[in-house]
């Protein structure tokens, strides 16, 4: 077995088991399969079903017994696909209607009979904490509010720099709870909304920092804002919009007529559609409270909050970027070695020759380790595949612009740069010197496999730097067969892209 081999070996006995969390929401009930106790997991097998569980609480105190049957039926469903997958651990947490009906205790012994497994009720509070974790797993500093909007009730939860500030709190304001209490009126809906934030003291305190919007109808009014203006990428997690947007937008919707709406036009559930107003009128309400700076669309949320919370704390330190694309390498790439090579060799250039902040620094790492995830696809697609899926891929705690950086490098990286030959539909998301620093990049990452071969170990012989205007590549004398046309020309095209001359020597 040689070397490669051996790390092959090792990246595969090295991988931990998937991992379960059953999620009984008042609105839906859910199965997300995450690949494993990683820092960023992503998920192998995601199913969701509306079964309304808290339809009619509000009213009669009671879980409404059909809706009851759908779920246990439902989790019959689930045994049978846990039971036949390789799954480490499970993880059942209930929300605000299993925790609030008369009849949820009885609910909630049968569930248990069905799983073999203990379900976790979650307090207001625990489901505030949750909240605010799945966020941090899937962003970096996060500061301001965590909002986390369900079909019983609304927690909310201040955080600063990825902790909690203090407890958060739960409110009765779910999106199927309101349409209920209302009786579908939303103008009474509007003032029960407004009774309710006013038992919230802590608004001025975020006024400029970020809103985190958690949960399914949230994520569908960013879905249809995405659809509204024509957006490139359909990519919820870190959707941005300043607050004035986001809260005219919410108002826009909370008065449609979301009846003549066509599923296949947001690709959205009609169950969801129908609440949707009301949990667009407590959003256009809340951002008028907390005016913060943007809010930001979090696909990370409780379920995601229970893994991070098992996570050992040097776990939860690493950067979920970071970890996320390594994951990815370690999968498909041929050589994750060679990739953490080629951060230390484009490193002679960014960070030493040209200035790096630290978030220019972490896109680079990333893009080293997902430079390589095309290599399977004919080389005359390579580029646009890769581009496609990185655009698209579960990454986390990474900007849109962010990763539309990452994706061009990768496409430069396999295309080379040519005129206009990149393609053009994420270029609204990226600076025009961002684009310029990803086809440096892409370029000397093209120098670098012209050098190894995807074969770990040359890389770090190899030095490479700027000097009087000059871009220089040293090799050792034992590697100066490894000059020729080949990498002579993409060495030529690197640094014609940077103004610069070039030259291959040998010391």
């Amino acid at each position: 077995m040689n070397s490669q081999q051996v790390e092959t070996y090792n990246t595969l006995v090295d991988n931990r088991l998937p991992i379960a969390v059953i999620d009984i929401g008042s609105n839906t009930v859910r199965l997300v399969v995450f690949e494993g106790e990683y820092r960023s997991p992503a998920p192998i097998y995601n199913e969701t079903s509306t079964c309304r569980l808290g339809h009619g609480l509000a009213l009669t105190g009671k879980l409404n017994d059909e809706n009851v049957k759908l779920t246990l039926n439902l989790l019959r469903r689930f045994k049978i696909l846990i039971d036949n997958m390789t799954i480490s651990k499970v993880h059942v947490i209930a929300t605000a209607a299993a925790r609030e009906a008369t009849n949820g205790a009885g609910f909630i012994v049968e569930a248990e009979a069905i799983l073999g497994l203990k379900i976790n009720v979650l307090t207001g509070r625990e489901e505030a904490k949750y909240a605010a974790l799945g966020v941090f797993s899937g962003h970096r500093k996060a500061n301001g509010l965590v909002g986390d909007l369900g079909g019983g009730s609304l927690e909310l939860v201040s955080v600063t720099n990825n902790k909690i500030d203090e407890n958060g709190i739960t409110l009765p304001l779910g999106a199927l709870r309101l349409m209920e209490i209302s009786g579908g009126n939303l103008n009474t809906a509007r003032d029960i909304i407004e009774a309710e934030l006013d038992k919230v003291d802590f608004w001025s305190s975020i006024h400029g920092l970020n809103f985190y919007a958690v949960g399914g109808t949230w994520r569908a009014l960013a879905k249809m804002h995405m659809h509204q203006t024509g957006y490139p990428l359909h990519i919820l997690q870190g959707y941005r919009m300043p607050w004035k947007m986001a809260q005219s937008f919410a108002n826009f919707v909370s008065e449609m007529n979301v009846g003549i709406i066509k599923k296949s036009e947001y690709g959205i559930s009609k169950p969801r559609l129908q609440i949707l107003p009301f949990g667009a009128l407590v959003l256009e309400r809340l951002l008028m409270r907390a005016q913060p700076n943007k809010m930001v669309v979090s696909a990370c949320g409780v379920r995601e909050g229970v893994l991070y919370e098992k996570l050992d704390k040097r776990e939860q330190k690493k950067d979920p970027l970071i970890s996320a694309s390594k994951l990815y390498s370690q999968n498909v790439s041929r050589s994750t070695k060679h990739a953490e090579e080629l951060i230390e060799f484009t490193a002679q250039i960014f960070g030493s020759e040209l200035s790096e902040s630290s978030e220019e620094n972490r896109l680079r790492q990333a893009v080293c380790y997902l430079d390589d995830i095309g290599w399977r696809a004919h080389p005359n697609i390579r580029g646009t595949q890769s581009l496609g899926v990185i655009a698209n891929a579960a990454l986390v705690a990474v900007s849109h612009a962010g990763r539309a950086f990452i994706a061009y490098t990768v496409f430069y990286r396999h295309e080379g740069v040519r005129d206009n030959n990149e393609p053009q539909n994420l270029k609204q998301l990226i600076k025009p010197k961002d684009l310029v620093r990803a086809r440096v990049l892409g370029l000397l990452i093209r120098v670098a496999y012209a050098i190894s071969g995807v074969n770990h170990g040359l890389l770090p012989r190899i030095k490479i730097h700027i000097d009087a205007g000059v871009l220089e590549l040293v090799l050792p004398k034992e590697l100066a067969d490894l000059k020729g046309k080949h990498l002579n020309g993409r060495l030529k095209k690197l640094a014609k892209e940077m103004g610069l001359a070039h030259k291959i020597a040998t010391k």
